[in-house]
Formats: C-alpha cells, sequence, structure tokens
C-alpha cells in the first residue's frame, strides 16, 4: 500500500509541505498544456443509520497535498491565465461553530501550513470556480483507478464526480492522470526516503540502514509485514473501504455442491478470526472477490487498522 496512506494509519507526524509542493510540480510538468486536473477524497462510509467507517483518505490527493480531511478536491491547471488559479484547494467549510458540533477541520491557514497551497477555497464555490476555469482549459485530467487487477464495485465519490464532470464538459480532451503518478512516484524524493526509513525503523530497530542500496532493495525491504490473523469485524470493514462486496462471497458460496456449500458457508460465517494463509479465506477471497495475493495482503494490512 502507498507510503502516505501507511503513514496515515500510523498517526504518522506532519509531514513537511515541501514535499507536497515537489510531488504537484513533478505533477504539474508532465501535463499536456491547458490541461486541468481534479483530484477527490474519499467518501465516509456508513455502517448504519448514525454511525460511519473510520475516514481513510484517497492517497493520490494525500499524495499531492498532504490533506487527510473528507469532502476534499485539489485542482491543478499550470497554465490557468492567474497564478492564485494554477493550484486551489477546496475545503468543508469550518468555523468555531462547526468544530464543536462536527469536529475539527482544516481551516485556510492549517491547509497551507499542510499543503503548501496558498489559495484555499470553502467547497461550496467549487462548481462556481470550476466553469470559470473550464472557459480556458482544453484538457480534462481525470483520476481513475488503472491498476490491471482493480475490481471495485462501489462508485466511489471520484468516479462520481468523472461521470459529471464528462457530461457537462463534453467538448473538452479527456486523458488519465495515474499514468503521470506512476511516472513520478516510481523515483522517491529524499524526504520520502527519510520517512520510509524512519518507519522502518519504528518497526525493526534503529541499526537499520539504506546506505548504499539500490531503489529496489529499499522498496523491497520498506515492504510492511502482513498480519497473520484478523478478527471478522477487522477483515469485514476492510472488505468495505477497499470497495469490495461481500455479497459475491455469500452468494458464490450458495453456489458450491453440497457438502461443499455447507462446510464453506460454517467456514467464512461463523469464524471470529480469519488467518492470512488459510486454505478456506484463499479460495472464496480468489474465487468469489477475484482478488490477488497482494490483494489479499492489504484487506488484511487494512483490517489491523480498524
Amino acid at each position: 500500500m502507498e507510503l502516505y496512506l501507511n503513514l496515515k494509519k500510523m498517526k504518522y507526524h506532519q509531514i513537511d509541505k515541501d514535499l507536497f509542493i515537489k510531488n504537484r510540480k513533478k505533477f504539474a510538468s508532465q501535463m499536456k498544456p491547458n490541461g486541468l486536473a481534479i483530484f477527490n477524497s474519499n467518501d465516509i462510509y456508513p455502517v448504519s443509520a448514525d454511525s460511519t467507517l473510520p475516514f481513510a483518505q484517497h492517497r493520490d490527493i494525500f499524495y499531492l497535498s498532504g490533506v487527510d480531511q473528507e469532502e476534499s478536491i485539489l485542482l491543478i491547471f499550470p497554465d490557468a491565465p492567474y497564478e492564485n488559479q494554477r493550484e486551489i484547494l477546496f475545503l468543508k467549510e469550518t468555523n468555531e461553530h462547526i468544530a464543536v458540533w462536527e469536529g475539527e477541520k482544516l481551516t485556510k491557514e492549517r491547509a497551507f501550513e499542510v499543503s503548501g497551497i496558498n489559495n484555499v477555497i470553502w467547497l461550496q464555490d467549487f462548481d462556481k470556480t470550476l466553469k470559470e476555469l473550464m472557459s480556458y482549459a482544453d484538457t480534462m485530467y481525470i483520476n481513475t483507478n488503472e491498476h490491471y487487477r482493480a475490481t471495485i464495485e462501489t462508485e466511489t465519490r471520484e468516479a462520481r464526480f468523472i461521470k459529471k464532470w464528462k457530461n457537462d464538459y463534453p467538448a473538452h480532451k479527456v486523458e488519465k492522470s495515474n499514468p503521470i503518478l506512476q511516472r513520478i512516484r516510481s523515483v522517491k524524493e529524499s524526504e520520502e526516503l527519510d520517512l520510509i526509513q524512519d518507519s522502518q525503523r519504528k518497526l525493526y530497530g534503529e541499526n537499520l540502514s539504506f546506505e548504499g542500496a539500490t531503489q529496489e532493495e529499499i522498496e523491497e525491504a520498506s515492504k510492511p509485514t502482513i498480519p497473520e490473523v484478523v478478527t471478522r469485524r477487522q477483515f469485514k470493514i476492510a472488505l468495505a473501504v477497499l470497495g469490495y462486496n461481500e455479497e459475491n462471497i455469500l452468494n458464490g458460496i450458495n453456489q458450491l455442491p453440497e457438502p461443499n456449500k455447507t462446510i464453506a458457508r460454517i467456514s467464512y460465517t461463523e469464524s471470529g478470526t480469519f488467518e492470512r494463509n488459510s486454505d478456506d479465506l484463499n479460495f472464496v477471497a480468489k474465487t468469489f472477490l477475484s482478488l490477488t495475493d497482494e490483494q489479499i495482503d492489504e484487506v488484511f494490512l487494512t483490517a489491523i487498522t480498524f
């Protein structure tokens, strides 16, 4: 899982905004002329009428801004006519009254300290601002999940926005942000390597060193340890957060012949814990959710954060 998302779940210390400024500059440098890119935060997922899952930020907007807050939007438009239009962060409005009733949110001042973005606008002005800027833009950069193993069935906030954006501006050309993100993520900044090394020292001890290591060796050493066991509750929450539909497992089990159906149903629905190396778990995850080993690892890594 992406470094930034891991650090977030570990309750990371504030990352220097200069790293996010560098990341945005690298991204902007590879955009086509008059290209405008937008990145959305993740949804907050409900689990009942009055409760939700803990919020987990979309790794792309975090990579580019450091903002870890729901209902946030990042706009990057390097060729905008005015400098204050080239990077804009949209946030849900907050004040002292809202902070009391809904919890603390980023102020405009604090958002600059986190992201290095000078122009922070409240979310209610997003549509008006976008309409103005789209008159100068030729190309929309949409942020879709390009992983070839992606099997996410839940329509995300990003996906809903892309659908509306393309419908509202059908004459604009469309490019994808993901190829640029993949290229710039493949080369780590010195700050990123320091963050990786610091997090690994906390896990493996102060003597850990990456001096003289290749990029591949650093990334291999930085892979998180996969938990051997998670609770049923943790597993189910992780599936929901990652957008996997548990109903596919239950429906798939019901299609099995007897006695396999009964054995699989009892093994899955009545287990209090799930083991990563369980043959039964790997069978249902791979067969009914089409997950790879790497994706199952991601489920377990996500599960232990809840």
